[in-house]
């Protein structure tokens, strides 16, 4: 494994893993609350797959599901792709956090190494980012 690993302090927070997980939105009014999926995970957000996706700078609440946890936490629209792209690309949003608990950051850590651990490379959204 390589020594940028080794510690949560020299992991950067746009290494991402990609994860599929069941994320629950809530905007601002209880009848915009949503069920989506993840595309993928970092410590500073996730990409949520979506067919409408809010415009940028919108805040939201969530609840991910990653099996037995509930990351709980709030955050802001930072991106949208209102068309797939592709497969690889799908429409969705990017939601950057904001607010998450600190034993909610350890889990997402450890979902990190153990998908590096497991031989995956992870991906830098700063280089892929429209």
């Amino acid at each position: 494994m390589s020594d940028q690993f080794e510690s949560p302090e020299n992991r950067r927070s746009t290494e991402r893993v990609p994860i599929e997980a069941e994320v629950e939105l809530q905007f601002d009014t209880v009848a915009e609350f949503v069920r989506e999926y993840s595309e993928n995970l970092s410590l500073g957000g996730m990409f949520v797959k979506t067919g409408e996706p809010k415009p940028q700078g919108t805040p939201v609440r969530f609840v991910l599901h990653l099996g037995d946890y509930d990351l709980r936490g709030s955050g802001e629209v930072a991106w949208i792709r209102r068309v797939a792209g592709g497969p690889e690309e799908p429409a969705g949003m990017g939601i950057c956090f904001q607010d998450l608990a600190p034993e909610d950051r350890e889990i997402i850590f450890t979902v990190v190494d153990n998908y590096i651990q497991a031989g995956g490379t992870p991906f830098d959204l700063e280089a892929e980012a429209p």
